[in-house]
């Protein structure tokens, strides 16, 4: 019946990849539509599953304009943490999936969550922390 297992971890485990997270990011942001958003900062060693990571961080991005009402957001990358500024207080409970409105965020932060990242706004911030070399080692 349904695709989705309680259990967790161990399906996914044969998707997850070591990936830079500059890289990862820039690749997330790059299908979105030129000048929108911004991506700066230095990567690190993040072990993900890439092609899940990329379109979280691509709809984190998309949900911070749209519901923003933002015409350029900027992503800075430090390590293994994704900042996505600015988010405005109205679309703050929307990036985090907590207001329905943007199902892309809504999954995304799930998605995020599930492979042992963490998803919160702080201030103007949303922060976004992958998983990194340890993370995934029962």
């Amino acid at each position: 019946m349904g695709r989705h297992s309680a259990g967790g971890g161990a399906e996914n485990a044969s998707a997850t990849q070591e990936a830079d997270s500059l890289e990862l990011t820039r690749a997330a942001v790059a299908a979105l539509e030129d000048g929108l958003v911004s991506v700066e900062g230095e990567g690190a060693p993040v072990t993900v599953d890439v092609a899940a990571v990329e379109r979280a961080l691509r709809a984190l991005a998309r949900c911070a304009l749209r519901h923003g009402g933002l015409d350029h957001v900027e992503v800075r990358v430090g390590g293994a943490e994704v900042a996505v500024s600015p988010i405005t207080p109205a679309s703050a409970p929307v990036v985090l999936g907590e207001d329905l409105r943007d199902l892309g965020a809504a999954v995304a932060v799930r998605v995020l969550r599930a492979l042992g990242g963490a998803v919160a706004v702080e201030g103007e911030t949303l922060r976004v922390a992958l998983p990194t070399r340890g993370a995934s080692a029962g």
